[in-house]
């Protein structure tokens, strides 16, 4: 999936409404994502926890610019017709870092 996160933590994604992401977002927004770093030793993960809400139509052409500057990734459906765009909103995020040799688990404060 193609993100990019804002200075909040908010993770902003697209999708299609023909794809199964997101009748199953319609259905329960509740979400997870964790993103490992791209070295699995030393392993460094975020874990977030959190809500997806769907961008309304109206701020969708500035979100989707600002996104575009934060990712820009050349192989994306936004041209699509069925294009919607989500942002997660936090509601707890974690931090896994064993770079020091051991597993350091912290939660962070939003």
């Amino acid at each position: 999936m193609l993100y990019a996160v804002d200075d909040d933590f908010n993770v902003f994604f697209g999708t299609r409404k023909c794809f199964g992401r997101y009748a199953a977002l319609q259905s329960h927004n509740k979400v997870s994502i964790a993103v490992v770093q791209e070295t699995i030793d030393p392993l460094q993960v975020v874990d977030m926890q959190g809500a997806a809400e769907e961008i309304p139509a109206e701020s969708m052409a500035e979100t989707l610019h600002w996104f575009t500057t934060q990712n820009d990734a050349k192989y994306y459906v936004k041209d699509a017709e069925d294009f919607v765009m989500f942002k997660i909103v936090p509601k707890g995020v974690r931090w896994l870092d064993a770079t020091l040799g051991e597993l350091q688990i912290n939660d962070l404060e939003l």
